[in-house]
């Protein structure tokens, strides 16, 4: 995204797919109070989007990292978008030791070689 503040359309928009992720995971055994805790995590989301400072340079970054991914936009691909990342981070930061490792063994032989 290359905004830095979200319009009202685009608040709508986020707040409708929460509202549609709760609709979808609504069962109709669930208690009075386990509704109500699910009201309050909801809650607790769209507060915690809205209050999101987009003036910050880390988040807007992430926002367009996650633009640049074009994935589907469903319940099922935002459910696993976490994994997707985290899986992304480990794998790069094997890439990151695979390549010390690789600096290590060529300046190691030299260090043991070399006269003190």
């Amino acid at each position: 995204m290359s905004r830095s503040a979200l319009t009202s359309s685009e608040v709508k928009a986020g707040i409708a797919e929460l509202t549609n992720d709760v609709a979808d995971n609504y069962d109709d055994r669930l208690t009075a109070s386990s509704v109500t805790q699910k009201n309050h995590n909801l809650s607790n989301k769209l507060t915690s989007v809205l209050s999101a400072s987009y003036a910050d340079s880390g988040i807007r970054e992430a926002l367009r990292q996650l633009d640049a991914m074009h994935f589907q936009n469903t319940s099922e691909v935002r459910r696993g978008l976490r994994f997707d990342v985290q899986k992304e981070v480990i794998d790069c930061n094997s890439r990151i030791i695979d390549d010390f490792g690789a600096v290590a063994e060529v300046r190691l032989p030299a260090l043991l070689v070399a006269p003190c």
